[in-house]
């Protein structure tokens, strides 16, 4: 006995490579089909190469869309160079050539324990003599009054 149904379409593996090519995502490819997408991906598990072609077809778009946008960029950089603009020159510099500001900085200590410590306690004997000092104000202003 036949089966219902329309009959199923062989999904031709060069027009989903070339479709991905092109920037479709597997929806669109589908549709372009005129399948679902659950079909798609359904002939897709049951045949390998769909899934191989639509990978080696997005895998050239991507390269493509990143090519062009490189393109993009260093004709704008280039733009800004003629115009002699100095925010374009070390842009670049930056970002195609590779330079980036460093700071270095050096910084040594040496420490010598006895005199940070004969520091320490002058320091605090200092504040000894401050907090005395000021006990002495606050009692000398209470027998004034």
């Amino acid at each position: 006995m036949a089966k219902r149904g329309p009959k199923e379409k062989p999904v031709p593996i060069e027009k989903v490579e070339q479709l991905a090519r092109a920037g479709m995502q597997t929806e669109e490819i589908a549709t372009e089909m005129n399948m679902h997408l659950s079909t798609f991906y359904k002939k897709a598990e049951e045949n390998c190469e769909i899934l191989e072609a639509y990978k080696r077809g997005r895998a050239e778009f991507l390269e493509w869309v990143k090519m062009t946008r490189a393109q993009q960029v260093l004709s704008a950089y280039d733009r800004l160079l003629q115009e002699g603009n100095p925010a374009a020159v070390i842009f670049g510099m930056k970002a195609i050539v590779g330079l980036s500001e460093q700071m270095n900085i050096t910084h040594s200590v040496e420490k010598n324990l006895v005199e940070d410590e004969t520091r320490l306690k002058e320091l605090e004997a200092k504040r000894k003599a401050l907090l005395d000092a000021s006990v002495q104000v606050a009692f000398t202003k209470d027998d004034e009054e």
